[in-house]
Formats: C-alpha cells, structure tokens, sequence
C-alpha cells in the first residue's frame, strides 16, 4: 500500500525522459535533412528512421491519451464520445502523415 502511494505521486514521464526524446528526434532529422536525398537501406537511412520512430511512437500514443483520456471527453454522452474519439484519430492520423509525407520526401531512390 505505502508503495503504490508513492508511486502515484510521481509524474508519469520525467523531464529527463522527455528531452532524450526531444533530442532524438531532432537528431534523426537534422542527419536526415543534412545528408538529403537520404538512400533507402543505407546507414544514414536507417539510423535516421530508428532515432525519429522511437519518439514517434512515443509522441502518437501520447496524443492519443491526451485527447482521449481527458476530463471533458468523459462527461460526454455515449454518442458523442464515439464523434469526438473518431474525430480526434483522424487528426491524430493527418498531423502523422503530414509528418511521414514531407520525411518520405527527402527519401530518394
């Protein structure tokens, strides 16, 4: 019991976990936006998608708790919590493929 209390008032991600995040992000684009055109299979390429896709992942599944998982979207009526849940994963997948679409094309053949 003792344990789980304080377990509960921790934040659920650090600011140290966060920024490793950050960084590598910004690391895979900046390796990928200095060396463009990146070739599929090389080193760069695949050093790039392996430091972009950790946090991309990371970044999806967090935005998906986030509009999901809120407050106001639990007091919602049934009907309406499956409009604004449709609603919220179909940005979630325009702002992703805006983000794919413009790294698929510094890929080149």
């Amino acid at each position: 019991m003792e344990n789980e209390a304080i377990l509960s008032e921790r934040s659920k991600c650090s600011k140290a976990a966060i920024t490793v995040l950050v960084a590598m992000f910004i690391a895979g684009l900046l390796l990928w936006l200095l060396l463009a055109p990146v070739e599929k299979g090389s080193v760069v390429f695949w050093s790039g998608v392996v430091l972009m896709a950790i946090p991309g992942y990371v970044a999806g599944e967090s935005l998906g708790s986030l509009g999901l998982g809120a407050d106001f979207v639990k007091k919602l009526s049934k009907s309406l919590r499956i409009i604004f849940g449709f609603s919220w994963v179909l940005i979630c997948l325009l702002i992703f493929s805006a983000v794919l679409a413009f790294l698929s094309s510094m890929v080149g053949t």
